[in-house]
């Protein structure tokens, strides 16, 4: 078992902002003895110590009281934890504003409200434990883009923000395809919101999609559809895997960072069945950090070990509700919640390695209320190694 005390260490003391530990493995330790096991110098002191058994971990300062940290996972990274409600969906039909966790009510905008609406009023259930299952050889990469309003990408389609302005939070909604493909040849595609470049440890991209792959073995072909959450690039995709989606299902979709404390917020919702999963992984050890320096709409191609494989035939997609949310925190006097199109984006067409000869796929422009828009499948492509789509 490995002990977590969540503060900052500095050479020579601890600093205790919250004076709360979490053992990992479903303990908590009671604020006197933590401050017992600081003074006596950390770890060195964990032997005098009584652990408490906890169903849930400690929750954060972030998290509203509405919500409960639970230890309740299976598979996942040791950091992940699953919110649970502390109040009926029904409450929170008649209260949307606070199905966010790390909410701020006074802030929500016109077009925010009416989303978490949505959500609310449909879900019926949320999960009270989360199964994960690594996806090793799924891993996800930014693409090279230009200083130019409409730029290619080896495995991005769709909108990203050309401004770098402290992005908290991206959220929109789709239905999920039907993924096909030709002449007996695995394909792959996913579909995700997400904030972050992802190009290193220190602006790390957290998103959560949906995945729908076509795996062919000799002519023998299965198809596979998921959710999944991913922090890039310190880890790889992981799979949700007691949250059930097929094609045609509605999903809404919201990831949040909180550069406060440090902890990336993932929200899958299948509207269509009614059920729902609110995750939220710490960074504690410095694991991973995020600047938010920029919000992203996409269709990829999901790479596949160091190669970009052919893109599943998922038809067109309709995506609704793009937007964000920016500000230095969750309670920034003036968060704001922009359309996709408020931040100048970069509309992104997937387009082969070899100098962009094929088109893979294509968005349309962005309708009138600046958030809604479609990405539609051109041509399957070949394999191709990732590093040839760098500049």
């Amino acid at each position: 078992m490995r002990f977590h005390c969540r503060w900052t260490f500095y050479v020579g003391s601890w600093q205790l902002p919250h004076l709360l530990a979490t053992i990992h493995g479903g303990f908590t330790v009671t604020q006197r003895w933590l401050a017992a096991l600081c003074a006596a110098g950390g770890a060195a002191a964990l032997t005098v110590l009584t652990a408490v058994p906890a169903s849930a971990a400690v929750r954060p300062a972030g998290v509203t009281p509405d919500w409960t940290v639970s230890a309740a996972t299976s598979g996942c990274p040791d950091s992940v934890r699953v919110l649970t409600p502390n109040r009926s969906m029904a409450y929170f039909a008649q209260h949307p504003d606070e199905l966010l966790a790390t909410h701020n009510a006074v802030h929500v905008s016109a077009r925010m409200h009416q989303q978490l609406s949505r959500m609310a009023s449909h879900t019926r259930h949320l999960l009270t434990s989360i199964t994960c299952k690594a996806r090793p050889n799924h891993t996800r990469k930014a693409p090279t883009v230009s200083a130019a309003t409409n730029v290619a990408s080896g495995n991005w389609s769709g909108y990203q923000s050309s401004t770098e302005n402290n992005f908290i939070g991206a959220v929109m909604a789709w239905n999920v395809p039907s993924a096909s493909t030709a002449a007996n040849s695995s394909a792959y595609s996913s579909i995700w919101p997400g904030i972050g470049t992802g190009d290193s440890p220190s602006d790390s991209l957290v998103q959560d999609g949906t995945e729908q792959d076509v795996s062919c073995l000799l002519s023998v072909c299965t198809h596979d559809y998921y959710p999944w959450f991913e922090v890039v690039p310190e880890e790889n995709q992981e799979e949700i895997s007691n949250l059930a989606i097929s094609p045609g299902d509605a999903i809404e979709s919201y990831v949040e960072w909180e550069p406060v404390d440090g902890e990336a917020y993932f929200y899958i919702d299948d509207i269509t069945t009614g059920y729902a999963v609110y995750d939220i992984q710490y960074t504690d050890g410095g694991q991973f950090t995020g600047t938010g320096s920029q919000g992203e709409w996409i269709v990829e191609r999901t790479e596949t070990g160091s190669n970009l494989p052919p893109l599943a035939n998922f038809g067109t997609v309709n995506i609704v509700v793009a937007s964000g949310a920016q500000g230095t925190g969750w309670e920034d006097p003036n968060l704001t919640y922009p359309a996709a199109a408020d931040n100048s984006p970069y509309e992104i067409t997937m387009k082969s390695c070899d100098g962009g000869t094929k088109t893979l796929a294509r968005p349309s422009a962005l309708a009138s209320d600046g958030t809604d828009f479609s990405v539609t499948f051109v041509q399957r492509g070949s394999t191709e190694a990732f590093n040839t789509c760098r500049s």
